[in-house]
């Protein structure tokens, strides 16, 4: 009996090592779909590809452009349904044209979630969903107020309240002045800065949230004035004729990436050869990822009134 499963063991060996190992996994074509929509006007875009077979690919060869013409794309928001038109998009790269579709008529609005479907023949169907952020909330307290419309050598304070589905945001802080030519510009105020000259100034990037309401501080405590030092250089650019309008700040909010997605390759072989499949995706039935940010401007008019002269004020 022992000489016969040693047999049998020695048999499986020598057959399974007649099978040639290869580092490329299994290939099945699925549908890959990205999309990031947002309230910054103009139209909303879908693109929609496949996986590729990685057999004869090696990472100096050129990845195939696997995107999918003649596709049913759609967006649920709102109770209405949303279609998108096949079209050709020219890329970057000149003379290069990509397929993706489009839709004109989506309004994306703060809290409204939408559900993105896409059906292809071959491929099948996918599905996704995503919450638009909720509206900022800015407060602006009086004391900044006063500092604002009297130039007072005073920290600019205000709080941002941000939507609980943020996950990465930016706040920035700019003045919107207009040129004696009738010219509307905004220049933005840095957080902090070496001097007057802003050589070397650091200016607000977007961060993790980590909590829904920001005390934003122009400059921090052991900062430069940086407020005083912005009006004083516009004016001496564009002479004290130039007609401060607004401070206005602008919130940037990134939805949740995380709180849908699921890992595609959390138990692959990390030698595997699968180039083509991202490492997370929310797009249930395939792979890819539907989400969606927000651009708000709070605006905080100047007085009427208010001038500033850098030379005698």
């Amino acid at each position: 009996m022992n000489n016969l499963l040693r047999i049998i063991a020695i048999s499986s060996l020598v057959s399974s090592c007649e099978n040639p190992f290869s580092p490329i996994g299994e290939y099945t074509p699925r549908l890959i779909v990205y999309s990031v929509i947002s309230n910054t006007g103009g139209p909303q875009f879908v693109r929609v590809s496949s996986t590729y077979g990685p057999v004869g690919l090696s990472q100096d060869q050129q990845v195939p452009d696997t995107g999918l013409a003649g596709a049913d794309v759609r967006i649920i928001a709102g109770g209405t349904t949303y279609v998108f038109r096949d079209s050709l998009l020219q890329s970057e790269d000149a003379g290069s044209w990509v397929n993706a579709y489009v839709c004109d008529s989506l309004p994306v609005v703060h809290g409204m979630q939408c559900v993105l479907e896409v059906r292809d023949d071959s491929l099948g169907f996918v599905r996704s969903t995503t919450t638009i952020p909720t509206a900022p909330v800015v407060v602006i307290p009086r004391e900044t107020g006063l500092t604002l419309d009297n130039l007072m050598n005073r920290p600019l304070k205000f709080s941002v309240g941000l939507s609980t589905m943020t996950r990465r945001h930016q706040i920035r802080l700019f003045i919107e002045f207009e040129t004696p030519d009738s010219v509307l510009r905004r220049w933005e105020v840095p957080l902090d800065a070496t001097d007057s000259s802003f050589s070397v100034a650091t200016y607000p990037g977007f961060e993790l949230t980590d909590r829904f309401v920001y005390e934003i501080v122009y400059p921090p405590p052991s900062g430069k004035a940086t407020y005083h030092w912005i009006v004083d250089k516009i004016a001496k650019r564009y002479t004290p004729a130039v007609k401060f309008r607004n401070m206005v700040i602008e919130v940037i909010q990134i939805g949740d990436l995380e709180r849908y997605s699921s890992v595609v390759n959390g138990f692959r072989d990390d030698l595997s050869l699968r180039a083509d499949e991202p490492d997370i995706s929310n797009i249930s039935g395939g792979f890819g990822y539907f989400g969606g940010f927000t651009r708000d401007e709070i605006i905080r008019p100047f007085p009427a009134n208010f001038t500033h002269d850098p030379y005698h004020d």
